[in-house]
């Protein structure tokens, strides 16, 4: 466990990191374009390869590493690498050539409320942006290799890359940017983070081995646990299609309100997330693997106790200070304060689906590992059904927050019926602890706001007083939770002395 921390530490610094960098291409984007045409193109034109993206990569990180951490063997796992990454560029290059094809009547029917002129814009847009699709999948491949043998830093690494090539040519042509230089300064950025991760991959003396035949038994299985996998996310990773085409019969630029406040919540949910990517998923699958259960299990509980920790109160303090939140990070240029008040309420909403996000992301990790794929399937398959009937119903009551609420139900949705599976599977959780342990943070946060708004009312913080409150918020939400010996608040207050004292150590080693 000491070990995985600090690789998860270490990841999620270079995760943040890239975050930051897409923020601050997200923040220019709001600069410049406010809530208008540029950004409704392009936003449409580039949801369904971003569609694809998830669909594919997602399936290949959750089939692959397992399969690959199963083979002892090293040509085994080298021929299973060259078969997979061989099918993945048919696959991705045969899904890119229809997408340009049909790029017209994509845009056509996800979009249905834009105009001619503005489809046309976005079909232009998508035909560039398509290119990234086919990059992507191959770097998941890549990335998935390292992973698997312990090396974390190479692939995390390459999530600041592309976005530091993106946001330094966007920044370079911010005179002259609209929605198509953004494009091309994607599509730069996928290629230089491929030949760069392609060029670490060789140079550590490795090879692509392709055997006499590519459909091998390994091979099929990865296939078979692929398949419920990416025909459940077809459905339930569309949220994204299904709400352009809501939005794009609604009010100019509402496509761009929801995309702001998606941007700042899901922002949040991969910072925070972040230290459940591929390198926990990596030790789980080996855990499994070696049918290590008890430590499956304790290390399950962990992350999800841990997980409630942290996210609980962020979504409470970012529910509370929402409004500073949007005007510090969006209220400039283009960006009026009548966009910020849109953008807050649907920021909200969204905000109160975040320990779902979270515990659903490790909890689907251990239906994984346990070579569970067709749960999620089916339990997808109900979840889109339901997002659909919600918006449908609901878009006519209350309008645009029909979609943030059709989210937070849809994934609340999700996370208790899996976690029900799971707990079939692997003895992680009791239900009675689990439920009272949200209820403590639940109290503890909800007083900690109580008193925030008792002293200071609904008076709106300056944007420096605003992050000191927060942060000052954060410190007083961990001290008292440290004060009534929760076992989360000694966890990180340890691991974060433990490093503490390491870098001090360190540097008088230095100096000596």
């Amino acid at each position: 466990m000491p070990n995985l921390f600090r690789a998860t530490a270490l990841v999620a610094i270079i995760n943040l990191l890239g975050l930051a960098l897409n923020f601050l291409l997200n923040l220019f984007l709001a600069s410049k374009f406010g809530v208008g045409n540029e950004m409704d193109c392009y936003l449409v034109a580039t949801a369904v390869p971003s569609y694809i993206v998830t669909i594919l990569a997602g399936s290949l990180s959750v089939t692959f590493i397992p399969a690959f951490v199963d083979k002892k063997d090293t040509k085994e796992r080298w021929n299973l690498m060259g078969s997979i990454l061989f099918l993945s560029v048919i696959v991705g290059a045969s899904v890119t050539a229809l997408i340009i094809i049909f790029s017209p009547q994509i845009i056509n029917q996800q979009a249905p409320g834009l105009s001619a002129k503005l489809q046309n814009y976005s079909a232009l847009l998508l035909n560039w942006y398509v290119i990234v699709l086919l990059f992507t999948v191959i770097n998941e491949i890549f990335a998935g290799i390292f992973y698997s043998i312990g090396e974390f830093m190479v692939p995390a690494l390459n999530k600041i890359i592309s976005p530091i090539i993106t946001t330094s040519i966007v920044f370079v042509m911010s005179s002259g940017a609209n929605a198509l230089i953004i494009v091309w300064a994607n599509v730069a950025g996928v290629l230089v983070q491929t030949i760069l991760l392609l060029y670490k991959f060789f140079s550590e003396g490795n090879r692509i081995q392709i055997g006499n035949k590519i459909f091998t038994r390994e091979v099929r299985s990865v296939l078979k646990l692929m398949t419920p996998l990416l025909i459940g996310s077809i459905f339930y990773k569309s949220l994204p299609i299904f709400d352009k085409y809501f939005l794009s019969n609604m009010t100019l630029g509402s496509i761009s309100v929801i995309n702001y406040s998606q941007k700042l919540f899901l922002a949040t949910a991969q910072i925070l997330g972040a230290a459940l990517s591929m390198q926990v998923f990596s030790h789980l699958a080996l855990l499994a693997s070696e049918l290590k259960h008890d430590e499956l299990n304790k290390l399950l509980n962990k992350l999800i106790r841990l997980a409630l920790f942290v996210t609980i109160p962020v979504a409470g303090l970012c529910y509370f200070f929402s409004d500073e939140i949007i005007r510090l990070i969006y209220e400039r240029g283009e960006f009026t304060s009548a966009n910020t008040s849109d953008v807050v309420i649907n920021f909200r909403i969204y905000m109160l689906a975040l320990p779902a996000v979270i515990l659903g992301t490790i909890i689907s990790q251990g239906l994984y590992v346990m070579k569970d794929t067709w749960s999620p399937f089916y339990v997808g398959l109900v979840e889109i059904l339901l997002y659909l009937a919600l918006c449908y119903f609901l878009v006519g009551i209350v309008g645009i927050i029909a979609l943030p609420i059709a989210y937070v139900i849809y994934f609340y949705f999700s996370v208790i019926v899996l976690g029900v599976i799971l707990a079939t599977k692997l003895k992680f959780i009791r239900w009675d602890e689990l439920l009272a342990y949200i209820f403590v943070l639940i109290t503890l946060i909800l007083s900690e706001l109580t008193l925030i708004h008792f002293i200071f009312g609904t008076y709106l913080f300056s944007s420096i007083t605003t992050i000191i409150v927060l942060l000052f918020s954060v410190l007083i939400y961990f001290v008292v939770a440290y004060s009534l010996n929760n076992n989360e608040a000694k966890f990180i207050f340890n691991k974060v002395l433990s490093g503490t004292s390491k870098i001090l150590a360190s540097l008088q080693d230095r100096n000596r």
